[in-house]
């Protein structure tokens, strides 16, 4: 049980990591969290010279546990009896919209804007609300995950890790004198804990 004290000490240390220990009879076990942006690439839709509504393919990224710097040794034991998975939060981030350089007036109405989680299970969606409906620059905001918070966290409890489609519909755009781009980054903030227990047995 000593070496592997001194390995979770050097996970909290090299990872700035929330841990907490527990030991007793049937061994010891750990609680692991951390934040981490997940980004899908610079978003770029192309806008010709026409009206119309702007209604591009969805972009696809993922989220794993095995890819979150620290969560090693705690993936490797979820599938003990008493490990679990706690979604802390789910918040995103909009940049770059009308940065400067840019041509195009990218702050453009929005019908559609939202995060589909492709689970197992089926699909789950959570909606980026943005401000007047307007494509724009958005600090760290929560998002309501509320109703879709258990499947997730039993997404990564038994699967680890699942893939995402940011959805992007925008309404009526005033049309550019020759094609043009709206181009902006968007980052989701997954705040996951893990709980491992007995894992000396």
């Amino acid at each position: 049980m000593h070496a592997k004290m001194k390995t979770i000490k050097s996970l909290l240390l090299t990872c700035a990591l929330a841990v907490l220990f527990s030991c007793g009879d049937a061994g010891f076990g750990f609680d692991v969290a951390a934040e981490v942006p997940v980004d899908p690439g610079e978003i770029r839709i192309d806008v010709p010279p026409a009206t119309f509504n702007l209604d591009p393919d969805q972009f696809t990224f993922n989220y794993d546990l095995n890819d979150v710097d620290g969560f090693a040794d705690a993936v490797d034991e979820l599938n003990r009896q008493g490990a679990e998975v706690y979604l802390l939060g789910i918040s995103y981030e909009i940049s770059g919209v009308n940065d400067a350089g840019d041509t195009f007036d990218e702050a453009v109405p929005v019908e559609v804007n939202r995060v589909d989680f492709n689970l197992s299970s089926g699909t789950v969606s959570a909606d980026l609300p943005l401000s007047g409906g307007i494509l724009g620059n958005t600090s760290k905001t929560p998002l309501d995950v509320t109703t879709i918070k258990n499947v997730i966290e039993n997404e990564l409890l038994n699967r680890q890790g699942f893939t995402m489609d940011f959805v992007f519909d925008a309404g009526v755009v005033v049309p550019p004198a020759m094609l043009d781009v709206i181009d902006f980054n968007i980052l989701i903030y997954f705040d996951v804990a893990l709980r491992v227990r007995n894992i000396n047995n």
